[in-house]
C-alpha cells in the first residue's frame, strides 16, 4: 500500500521477502509490477508518518517556519518514538520561544474574527454571545500550551 514500510528479511533465487508493519510476511519475484514502486524509507515526512511507531526517531524542525513550526507538529514528531527521539534545529532558542506561542491548533472562523464582528453590522446579541465564549476558549487555549 502506499506509504507503508516494510522490512526486506531475504533476499533469494529471484524472491524478495519483506515483513509488513502488521508483522506479516509477503513474497515477491522478480518482474512484479509492484517492486518498481518500492524504495527506500530511509526519511519520511511528520504527515505521513503519523500513526507509526518506530525505535528511534530524528525530527528536523525549522525553528520559525509559519506553517509547521508548532506545538502540535513536534508532538506528531516525538511521539513516534518508542525508545528515543532527537530534535535537530536551526536555531534552539528561537524554536523554542516559536513553540511556546505556536500551538498549531486551528481556529473558528468567528473566533479569528474577534471584536471586529460589532463593526462588521453583526447584532448586539452576536457580539455579546461572542464577548462571553472568547474567555473560555482562551483558557482552553492556555491549558493546551507546552511548557519547554
Amino acid at each position: 500500500m502506499n506509504s507503508q514500510a516494510a522490512e526486506v528479511t531475504d533476499v533469494r533465487n529471484g524472491r524478495v521477502t519483506f515483513r509488513i508493519e502488521d508483522g506479516c510476511t509477503l513474497d515477491m519475484t522478480a518482474g512484479v509490477p509492484q517492486l518498481r514502486h518500492v524504495d527506500r524509507a530511509r526519511a519520511s515526512t511528520v504527515h505521513a508518518f503519523q500513526g507509526r511507531t518506530v525505535d528511534t526517531v530524528i525530527a528536523a524542525m525549522e525553528a520559525n517556519h509559519p506553517e509547521f513550526t508548532n506545538q502540535k507538529t513536534l508532538y506528531v514528531e516525538i511521539s513516534r518514538a518508542r525508545d528515543r527521539a532527537e530534535l535537530v534545529t536551526n536555531d534552539a532558542k528561537v524554536l523554542c520561544e516559536r513553540l511556546k506561542a505556536a500551538t498549531g491548533e486551528r481556529i473558528a472562523a468567528l473566533e479569528a474574527l474577534g471584536d471586529r464582528t460589532r463593526d462588521t453590522g453583526r447584532t448586539k446579541e452576536a457580539a455579546q454571545t461572542m464577548e462571553r465564549r472568547q474567555p473560555a476558549m482562551e483558557k482552553t487555549r492556555s491549558d493546551r500550551g507546552m511548557e519547554l
